[in-house]
């Protein structure tokens, strides 16, 4: 009979290849065997018409051989969020590796491989080969297969390697599959792998254009809260945990930091949104582990502000000779910040571990309290309360009061960051929006000054260098000009942003 079952799985790939022989090593997999692993080689082959169409409706056709038998297999593209795939697939024992449609006719799979493809024939499109070791593992009353994968995905005259765990459900609570997922992660260094080896041979092949791999679900206004609000949270998680790996790919890239503290505060954000809903210690917890995730990224951002600040200054004056010192040191500083950060979170599996363990903590029931109210009503409260908060601490603030104002710009953040992400499309929110992001700009500009001339009255401490001094000199300089024009914006945009808020309010 064909079999059919919603597929439950975590993907983490391997950031040394060579710790593929550890993973039935780890204590977190070790001491929970429920079978000896087993070894096997795997051929897979898939297919799709000439057209894509399957592809086009995001459904994947596999034939693979596997302990001596064929195994066809249809999958579509599910979901994915804070790291957990989940998706449906039908398999069917076949007698070899050509493909086709009368192996799904009896099963829900027909009517969709026919609405997609038609007859239309299929055609090999790219391969995977590669060794699994396997085994089941008790973990948290739940049965998991841990999987260990190495080996090639051949596709467009290309191949890329394969060096990844898959840990899937097979009885149990998909809370168990994450928090194994961060148990390994504190024990090997270990990224979450948002792609599916299809996907990845989609971009190899250069076939991926219009396609994305499974996105967390979307919420809608009128949704319960309780679980609108964790597939929001679980979502966000998702796109920290790919911001970071895509800053790991390429960390010479400031604007890729700058977007991983973004997210990281976003997620921060919308757990507070949260926080009526939680359970206390839990939350309480949780803030604190996400809040020295971000801490840990400041001294790089800070390092990259002064950066662009001084590029912005030179490019708007006469070159400086001889040639600038803060130039070198900046890029000096940030070549040891990079490697210390990624050290931090990447090397230790720390932000893996954490976000995953987290992402378990938010998939348990008990989580999150059950509330009779819609998403809608929840944030009308909950967003507005803030905004209230907003207006009245802001109403006396000097510009003088550089603590306050940075504390009214973090509130502002937390609002923005939230609004952005709820499925509100209003003109009252994009309102809001705007308002808030222009306030930001203007509280930024203040806040970034106070830590510039920190920071150069530091090193000027340090230093007894004239060109030091000189450099500092004309920095600080720049930036008070920019605090006192940003000053002269802060009374207007403070005023419209008030504005805003109580017609939101409405």
């Amino acid at each position: 009979m064909p079999g059919l079952n919603t597929e439950v799985e975590l993907k983490l790939r391997l950031l040394a290849p060579e710790a593929w022989e550890g993973v039935f090593a780890a204590s977190a997999v070790a001491e929970m065997l429920l079978t000896p692993p087993q070894d096997e080689h795997l051929e897979s082959w898939y297919f799709d018409t000439a057209e894509g169409d399957l592809q086009e409706a995001g459904l994947a056709y596999r034939i693979r051989l596997e302990g001596g038998r064929w195994v066809a297999t249809v999958k579509t593209d599910g979901s994915a969020a804070g790291g957990l795939h989940e998706r449906r697939e039908w398999n069917v024992t076949v007698d070899g590796p050509e493909p086709s449609y009368d192996y799904f006719r009896a099963t829900e799979a027909g009517p969709l491989l026919a609405a997609a493809a038609g007859d239309a024939p299929l055609e090999p499109r790219f391969s995977t080969v590669f060794d699994r070791r396997r085994a089941d593992v008790a973990f948290a009353d739940s049965r998991i297969e841990v999987a260990a994968d190495r080996g090639m995905i051949l596709a467009g005259g290309r191949e890329e390697a394969i060096a990844e765990v898959e840990l899937e459900l097979k009885e149990g609570s998909a809370a168990a599959v994450l928090a194994l997922g961060a148990e390994l992660a504190r024990q090997l260094p270990l990224a979450v792998e948002p792609r599916s080896k299809y996907f990845r041979a989609l971009v190899l092949a250069g076939l991926d254009e219009g396609f994305e791999p499974a996105a967390p679900a979307l919420v809608e206004p009128e949704d319960a809260v309780v679980p609108a609000v964790r597939s929001l949270v679980a979502g966000q998680i998702h796109t920290v945990l790919d911001t970071y790996a895509k800053f790991t790919a390429d960390d010479k890239d400031i604007e890729r930091l700058h977007r991983l503290r973004i997210e990281l505060r976003r997620l921060r954000s919308l757990v507070a949104f949260a926080k009526p809903l939680a359970e206390p210690t839990g939350y309480a917890a949780w803030q604190s582990e996400l809040r020295a995730l971000s801490r840990a990224t400041h001294d790089l951002r800070e390092t990259d502000v002064i950066g662009e600040v001084w590029e912005e200054m030179l490019a708007a004056r006469t070159p400086l000779a001889p040639p600038p010192w803060l130039a070198m040191l900046l890029a000096t500083e940030r070549e040891k910040l990079v490697a210390e950060l990624k050290a931090n979170l990447g090397d230790q599996g720390r932000i893996t571990g954490t976000l995953l363990a987290f992402r378990s903590w938010l998939a348990d029931e008990r989580s999150l309290q059950p509330r009779d109210l819609s998403l809608e009503d929840f944030a009308a409260s909950r967003v507005g309360g803030w905004l209230d908060d907003m207006r009245t601490a802001g109403k006396d603030i000097g510009l003088e009061d550089a603590a306050a104002l940075h504390q009214l710009r973090i509130e502002g953040k937390k609002v923005r960051y939230v609004l952005e992400r709820l499925p509100f499309e209003d003109r009252r929110t994009s309102m809001l929006v705007a308002r808030l992001r222009k306030l930001q700009d203007c509280l930024g500009q203040v806040h970034d000054a106070v830590r510039i001339d920190t920071v150069m009255g530091r090193w000027m401490s340090e230093h007894a260098s004239r060109t030091v001094h000189r450099d500092a000199g004309l920095l600080m300089g720049w930036m008070t000009r920019l605090r006192v024009e940003a000053g002269g914006e802060f009374a207007a945009a403070w005023k419209r942003f008030r504005r805003a808020a109580k017609r939101w309010r409405k």
